[in-house]
């Protein structure tokens, strides 16, 4: 592996020095005080860091500080696009996804074969982000490393010249790799999924800066349970504490009704949610979605379902967050009444409780965004491609750990059936919710349900300067 050097905490003085954040400051864009530590990661770019890894753990501020660089290049007449490997993480960040935006196949691409076609788009990129890089694969990172060299007509320098910044958490949801020879294929090509074993990286210098406050829970406790879950340490000691807290199955009886069960696998959720809408009195209403142009997700793949079938009763789950604030991602609610024109839905809090709020929910758009160059202007514009028109809900009783990626929840039941089968599952199952409090575990949790990737603990391990030749320094900026 080439040099990894890991970027110190700046501080403040050094921080406050991001004319970016002190731009998005004055204009109102930053609704709040910018944090000290997205300042730092804002100036980081700012300073032109050619290959940056932002990574932290959950609820640590990443797609917030996606939305800072967005806004901030745009003022500094910066070319930036943001991109991701699904079009579920493409939707989640208003950008689009790697395969579309460089014209790439959708099947394992080898490199000494791989022909990139040359896009206007491409040629004009000065800022490229790809967020949830935990699962992009390096086949895919060198792929894009050719195609901007290509386009640039730049073979000197990585990623000719274009400053690139990956953000996601490798301890969560690692690359898909379909099938034996898939993965026999990379394994000699490069030796693991993960994008840090990409040529394109192993060549040059990765820089990294790791965000380490947590937004999404404040006990200190269950932050600690989580890093030793994330991290894989420990965890005689914090199967123990969970499971005294967290598996109460009389307790399950209890809550069902108004909280969302995690699973492995879609048909687990599948199995949970007709089961109990069945048991609803009353009678079915569908609800049809609408797809105009280019909006880049398949039907099973949409953020709320394409055909919406709910009763009277049914828990249900709000898929975008509101303007008006009533209500955002992860919010759950019990259907009160089904009409031609809006969905009655009552507020559940996380206290098992309902709050005497009803809100009328209607129809929301969901926009799919490409880049174009504008001749005129001389930058790239994100234009709208495609838009789905459904109710922001989804039936709640379950959902899948990949589904419940990038939601915040005030309660969980967690069901790991036969067990989890991949690295990074129960971490990010049980750092969706809150609190420790509001978990409740179907099952004990087992030793085996706790996977890490021993490629990815050792990437970190490097990258706090653990390593034998323990050459990190800070970057001087």
């Amino acid at each position: 592996m080439s040099d990894t050097f890991l970027i110190e905490s700046l501080p403040k003085s050094a921080a406050d020095c991001s004319l970016w954040c002190s731009s998005l400051e004055k204009k109102g864009d930053a609704k709040h005080d910018i944090p000290l530590e997205l300042k730092g990661a804002v100036y980081t770019v700012e300073q032109g860091c050619p290959l940056l890894f932002i990574t932290g753990r959950a609820g640590t501020g990443k797609s917030t500080l996606i939305k800072l660089l967005k806004q901030a290049s745009f003022y500094a007449g910066k070319n930036l696009v943001v991109l991701a490997p699904t079009g579920v993480a493409a939707l989640n960040v208003y950008g689009q996804t790697i395969h579309s935006f460089f014209h790439l196949p959708p099947h394992l691409i080898d490199p000494n074969s791989f022909k990139p076609k040359l896009i206007d788009e491409v040629k004009a990129v000065d800022i490229l982000v790809i967020d949830e890089v935990s699962m992009v694969r390096p086949d895919i990172l060198d792929a894009v490393d050719l195609a901007l060299q290509k386009n640039k007509k730049n073979y000197h320098q990585p990623f000719a010249g274009v400053q690139v910044v990956v953000v996601g958490d490798l301890f969560q949801l690692p690359p898909v790799v379909a099938g034996r020879e898939e993965y026999e294929f990379i394994s000699d090509m490069w030796g693991s999924p993960y994008f840090f074993a990409a040529h394109s990286v192993r060549s040059n210098r990765l820089f990294v800066y790791e965000l380490t406050e947590v937004y999404r829970q404040q006990d200190e406790e269950f932050i600690k349970l989580l890093d030793t879950i994330r991290e894989g340490e420990y965890l005689d000691d914090a199967l123990e504490l969970i499971n005294s807290k967290c598996y109460k199955p009389d307790k399950i009886e209890e809550v069902k009704g108004e909280t969302i069960t995690i699973t492995t696998t879609r048909a687990a959720a599948k199995k949970i949610n007709t089961s109990q809408l069945k048991k609803l009195k009353g009678v079915e209403r569908e609800y049809q979605g609408v797809i105009t142009g280019d909006f880049d997700l398949r039907k099973e793949k949409l953020p709320a379902p394409y055909s919406l079938v709910l009763k009277k009763g049914a828990l249900v789950m709000f898929t975008k967050n509101d303007e008006r604030k009533r209500w955002v991602n992860g919010t759950l609610g019990i259907v009160e009444s089904l009409r031609d024109n809006c969905i009655r839905v009552r507020a559940v809090s996380d206290l098992s409780k309902s709050f005497n709020v009803v809100w009328n929910v209607t129809p929301v758009i969901w926009e799919s965004y490409k880049y174009k160059w504008d001749e005129k202007k001389k930058k790239l514009i994100a234009e709208v491609s495609g838009t789905y028109k459904q109710y922001p809900l989804t039936p709640a009783w379950a959902i899948t750990i990949h589904k419940s990626q990038g939601v915040t929840l005030d309660r969980v039941i967690i069901d790991f059936g036969s067990g989890s089968f991949a690295p990074g599952q129960a971490y990010t199952a049980l750092s969706r919710c809150k609190s420790l409090s509001g978990i409740f575990l179907k099952r004990p949790l087992k030793l085996k349900d706790i996977k890490q990737d021993p490629v990815v603990k050792e990437f970190y391990r490097k990258i706090r300067g653990k390593s034998l030749r323990n050459k990190f320094v800070k970057m001087r900026l």
